[in-house]
């Protein structure tokens, strides 16, 4: 099913705000083809919601794995890894993250 489809005539307003939280939730678009997309949308690669959603997919692959367990900096450094960003930058996204108990 399209993305047009699933959501409608909104579809480019709800995408641009937030392309990640939109594409995430949209049946059929994985972690890869929403980052591809919002890239074309002119997201940078240090976004915030990238960031977000690159740790999110991290820990759902680690979780499909069999793993459940991980330490902060095994998922920065993943994170980093994947996204292509600093560590240092990711550890921070995952500390907020685990702050705000949204991991």
């Amino acid at each position: 099913m399209s993305v047009f489809r699933q959501l409608g005539q909104e579809t480019i307003a709800k995408v641009s705000a937030n392309p990640y939280r939109t594409l995430l939730k949209t049946r059929g678009i994985g972690f890869r083809i929403a980052d591809t997309m919002a890239q074309s949308l002119g997201c940078e690669l240090t976004h915030r919601d990238r960031l977000i959603a690159g740790l999110r997919h991290v820990v759902d692959a680690r979780s499909a794995s069999g793993h459940t367990l991980a330490t902060s900096d095994e998922l920065a450094s993943e994170g980093a890894q994947l996204l292509g960003v600093d560590v240092a930058r990711m550890a921070s996204v995952v500390e907020l993250l685990l702050a705000h108990e949204n991991l």
